[in-house]
């Protein structure tokens, strides 16, 4: 049964990203410090990594689905001109909140991935990492992003990757028996979510018991979505090794998590170009 936006955004207005992993006010400090210290360490392996940012010095940047803010806030203190969405005044409200907190500028509205709310060619990039495989129409998208991205502009997105084990239900339901018993994530949900051995109910409830939408893909059904809207795909790699799953030997990780997310991600980034053609006609 497809599953209606309305659904999606009701979900994320009550769930914001990180509420219910830790025990603190989402509107608090400790809140955003905890949650960027756990993005940092645990999604990022360690920092924001400059491939995430191939934006020239004062570009202006979109940050598509901003949640609390992480993205938002990395992008201003980099020095670019930034301007975040989300579908939720939820996630809206806290990003703004977050930006204050730190001194940091950036222009912060509702808005939906599959309508954005922006003239034609309105930015130099886009960013969008772990969003828009929770929306109905993943390809509407990357279609507005193409629309909104003046020429020669640059998007880099993020969503959860399909790997061997997710694309098998066998390979699946075997490593749910193998890891079901001690892996885990925090909160939300989502101590028993490798029960199911269902690929697609286990990235749903990734984010949640009730979380009604999430999808996984490889990395070629990914960058053939660029390319079907008119991008150039200029290259793609994986993150995310989610290390604080694994309770008591998470900390014995700790020095193999770079590796196992490069190996292992859970997460595949597209970086893709709009092709200025008018400087090629006018060279022609």
């Amino acid at each position: 049964m497809a599953v209606s936006k309305e659904a999606v955004k009701d979900f994320w207005e009550r769930n914001p990203l990180f509420k219910g992993e830790v025990d603190l006010d989402p509107m608090s400090r400790e809140f955003i410090e905890r949650h960027e210290h756990t993005y940092r360490k645990d999604v990022l392996a360690g920092d924001f990594c400059d491939v995430f940012f191939p934006f020239l010095p004062g570009a202006s940047v979109l940050d598509v689905g901003c949640g609390p803010g992480i993205w938002t806030r990395e992008l201003a203190r980099r020095g670019y001109r930034t301007s975040a969405v989300d579908l939720t005044e939820n996630a809206v409200a806290l990003a703004r909140n977050s930006l204050s907190m730190f001194g940091l500028t950036a222009e912060v509205q509702t808005g939906d991935a599959e309508n954005l709310p922006f003239p034609n060619e309105s930015f130099d990039g886009v960013v969008s990492h772990g969003v828009i495989h929770h929306t109905p129409n993943t390809e509407r998208c990357i279609a507005e992003m193409e629309r909104v991205l003046k020429p020669g502009g640059v998007a880099v997105v993020s969503v959860y990757y399909k790997n061997r084990i997710l694309r098998s239900r066998t390979l699946t339901r075997l490593a749910a028996l193998a890891l079901g018993g001690w892996v885990a994530l925090p909160g939300r949900g989502r101590g028993t979510m490798l029960a199911s051995g269902d690929p697609d109910e286990i990235v749903r409830l990734y984010d949640g018991s009730g979380n009604p939408l999430g999808k996984s893909y490889t990395s070629d059904q990914f960058e053939a979505m660029f390319r079907n809207v008119g991008l150039s795909v200029k290259g793609g790699f994986r993150y995310y090794f989610p290390r604080r799953a694994f309770g008591p030997i998470a900390g014995a990780l700790a020095p193999f998590q770079p590796m196992l997310a490069r190996r292992f991600g859970l997460m595949y980034t597209v970086i893709a170009r709009k092709e200025d053609r008018r400087n090629k006609m006018g060279g022609s």
